[in-house]
């Protein structure tokens, strides 16, 4: 029986997953994603400052570009931020998490039904823990 399982394979859920495995190595954790790959055609963008130190640490190895400023420019309104502005690609998200969470990611599987104690796939197959998050 696993520790816990991500019934959704998301920025949110990886993150939580990795730094989770990053506290408490000895969790057994998995993550299932429905679509073949992970982070389907997204971008994630932020500021910053809106993450503390250690959270943008954490987040470093899956920042793909990065600017020491942005301009905001509106139809009678420009402005610099002098704030640096990092963004996340799909593929690059996708890239680290498969090598960070190895066999305790499994990609295109469909889930049929999850509660407190597991999901059970489209497969008919039962997977238990002690705690399930639909990510």
């Amino acid at each position: 029986m696993r520790d816990l399982i991500f019934a959704g394979g998301g920025l949110a859920s990886v993150l939580t997953a990795l730094t989770l495995l990053e506290a408490h190595p000895e969790l057994e954790i998995l993550v299932i994603e429905l679509a073949p790959r992970l982070g389907g055609r997204h971008t994630w963008s932020f500021h910053e400052t809106d993450l503390d130190p250690a959270e943008r640490t954490r987040i470093a190895p899956f920042i793909v570009h990065s600017w020491s400023q942005q301009q905001v420019r509106f139809p009678a309104y420009t402005r610099t931020l002098d704030v640096p502005y990092h963004s996340i690609t799909a593929s690059h998200f996708a890239d680290v998490a498969v090598k960070r969470l190895g066999d305790r990611l499994r990609v295109g599987c469909e889930v049929a039904s999850l509660d407190d104690s597991g999901v059970t796939l489209a497969s008919g197959e039962r997977l238990e823990a002690r705690c399930v998050i639909d990510g």
